[in-house]
């Protein structure tokens, strides 16, 4: 240990193992900052010699001598009480500490978690301001040993010590889960891509769900941007599950399908699959539907789209000839593979023409959505048909779902997680990875109101919950953590949380994370852009940090729009 001290306090009045109050040097210390004092304690007999880890809580700042009457009657005077004979000398300043535990002096540097005390500091002991590797040693706990050096993550500085680098342990973030809670504005993403970049320089496998552009711009890096990849979410109607495809449907055409819709979906869907996606197969379908719709100009235009489009134009020419009797086009249709087309009545094709109208609006709406998400993601690539090619050593896979709907985005979520996940339990994906869920609340809701909210959330807290044991993290990310679900976070085991100013999030926040205290909980509407206070097992104990600046800029990061008006003449 480093044997320079600065000395700072003394301990005064009661003092408990948990807490002790001091008589401070003025201008010395600051509320968060770590202390320490050195006692003796007995064990087996044996007198040790110890040093006592505490951080300061709270500072009262009190002039004995300077009464409240005086200082009123000075205001009504508008007196400087500086100019005046009231004696300023006296002034008394006492901090309120708490304990986080001791480490044996006499044992050398064991690099160990703290022991609890269990005996009160004597009155009357020194407190001083421990050096700068001795307080990096205690909040790293044994992370210099051999075994563990790996895992260290250069996240930031002590808000009260800026010469003390923080550095956490990466361990429990990919594999117990993490979660950055702030309000907008208060710097969370840029904490978020911190932590992704110190995690890609070691190689680690990342799964990003973006939902604002925020995190295109780590390509940008020089040391990593081979290993990044930014996708848009384009959905491959006839690669999902044909209950998934209703579910998008439901969510997208304004009105659910009906049972009986779903019923002759699903063979629609079926037939409109195989027909499709074989080229020869496709036009000589696109042919024979002219024959019944010669006029149909999204046919002559696009012919059968892989899409939901293609399905409804397949199902509108169905229904023109059940109308219409064409019996002649329906028995092709049921040699080609919709066997029981030709049975179907008019009450049915008046069924079809409802999905065919639902297809069409959620077809619509999908295209255009689509259109904004590959120009706010910035995506390239398209998400690959093999979702197990994300997880590769080094990749950083960043899935744009910008322009999408909150429920689309959840179904888009749900359906790559599901599959990653399932696929790493059968060991058909060989690696541990991490998911970053930005506005992780709507991917978890507290309180889901759709179908495609609830799929959601049951994946979110399957991982959560099970996770660990398969190697699959989540560092979930969001403003509003009053809205996220209490399962879900409470399977989190680290935790940097900043600026939060909203009542009900403060409480959510004191209620559901046990490693942040009182004092910590009335710290956050005051923390600056930035600061954070981190706490759960990648510190030994919560710890108020500076998070350094990420090297990537997003793309959808706040511009000055006054400047940007200013630029045009007239």
């Amino acid at each position: 240990m480093e044997s320079s001290k600065t000395m700072i306090g003394t301990v005064v009045g009661e003092s408990t193992p948990q807490e002790f109050r001091m008589s401070i040097t003025p201008g010395q210390v600051y509320v968060q900052d770590l202390v320490a004092l050195d006692a003796e304690i007995q064990e087996s007999g044996k007198i040790k010699q110890i040093r006592v880890w505490a951080k300061i809580e709270d500072i009262e700042r009190i002039n004995p001598l300077f009464p409240r009457e005086a200082g009123q009657e000075l205001a009504d005077l508008q007196v400087n009480p500086f100019d005046t004979v009231i004696s300023m000398s006296r002034e008394m300043i006492t901090a309120s500490c708490r304990i986080l535990g001791y480490e044996e002096i006499s044992g050398g540097e064991k690099n160990e978690p703290l022991k609890k005390l269990r005996y009160p500091p004597q009155p009357a002991s020194s407190v001083y301001k421990p050096p700068k590797a001795d307080i990096q040693r205690i909040i790293m706990g044994n992370l210099d040993d051999k075994s563990k050096k790996h895992r260290k993550l250069d996240i930031g500085w002590l808000s009260t010590r800026r010469d003390v680098d923080l550095i956490i342990d990466a361990h429990p973030i990919v594999a117990r889960h993490a979660a950055i809670l702030a309000m907008t504005g208060a710097g969370k993403s840029w904490t978020a891509k911190r932590i992704v970049e110190q995690l890609a320089e070691k190689q680690y496998p990342i799964v990003i769900f973006d939902p604002h552009g925020e995190y295109s711009g780590l390509s940008e890096i020089e040391a990593i941007k081979d290993r990044v990849h930014n996708y848009y979410a384009d959905i491959k109607i006839f690669e999902e599950e044909q209950d998934d495809i209703v579910r998008l449907i439901n969510g997208l055409g304004r009105s659910e399908l009906t049972p009986r819709m779903q019923d002759i979906f699903t063979d629609l869907f079926r037939f409109s699959s195989i027909i499709i996606q074989d080229q020869v197969t496709c036009q000589n379908m696109c042919n024979l539907l002219l024959s019944v719709r010669p006029d149909d100009q999204y046919l002559q235009k696009y012919g059968l789209s892989p899409n939901l489009f293609g399905i409804a134009a397949i199902g509108q020419c169905i229904c023109e000839a059940i109308r219409g009797d064409n019996q002649s086009f329906l028995s092709q249709i049921d040699s080609l593979g919709y066997t029981g087309v030709v049975a179907l009545n008019n009450r049915d094709a008046e069924t079809i023409n409802g999905i065919v109208w639902r297809t069409r609006r959620a077809a619509g709406a999908l295209a255009n959505m689509a259109r904004i998400n590959r120009k706010i993601s910035m995506g390239k690539e398209s998400l690959p048909t093999d979702i197990n090619t994300l997880i590769k050593k080094g990749s950083i896979n960043v899935i744009g779902l910008a322009g999408y709907s909150s429920e689309l985005r959840a179904s888009i979520y749900s359906l790559v997680v599901e599959k990653l996940f399932q696929n790493r339990i059968q060991n058909l994906i060989d690696l541990p990875f991490l998911l970053v869920l930005e506005e992780a609340h709507n991917f978890a809701p507290g309180a889901p109101t759709t179908d495609a909210d609830r799929q959601a959330l049951q994946i979110t807290r399957q991982i959560a919950q099970e996770g660990r044991k398969f190697g699959v993290g989540f560092l979930m990310i969001s403003q509003r953590p009053s809205r996220l679900d209490e399962t879900a976070l409470s399977q989190c085991n680290t935790f940097i949380i900043m600026r939060l100013v909203n009542p009900a999030d403060q409480q959510f926040v004191k209620r559901v994370i046990e490693t942040v205290g009182e004092k910590e909980t009335k710290l956050l509407p005051d923390l600056d852009v930035g600061e954070a206070i981190i706490s759960g097992q990648s510190v030994q104990f919560p710890v108020l940090a500076q998070i350094k600046s990420p090297q990537a800029t997003g793309s959808r990061s706040e511009e000055d729009l006054i400047m940007e008006v200013s630029k045009y003449g007239g």
